[in-house]
Formats: C-alpha cells, structure tokens, sequence
C-alpha cells in the first residue's frame, strides 16, 4: 500500500467503525481492542 502512515492508521481505525454497524463488513480486529 502506498498510502502514508496517516492515512494508512485511519483507513485501519476505520474499518472496525464501519464494520461495527449491523450493515458493515465484520473486520478481524475490533477497535475495542487496539
């Protein structure tokens, strides 16, 4: 992935946000646990 460290650490807090909705894509680590 080229993205920067930022956006990369992002986009990774972000799936667990989205994926947290009943809608959303189930992802390996929840943010609960980071």
């Amino acid at each position: 992935m080229t993205l920067t460290p930022s956006l990369a650490h992002f986009v990774w807090l972000g799936h667990p946000l989205a994926g947290g909705n009943p809608g959303g894509p189930a992802e390996p680590v929840p943010r609960g646990s980071l």
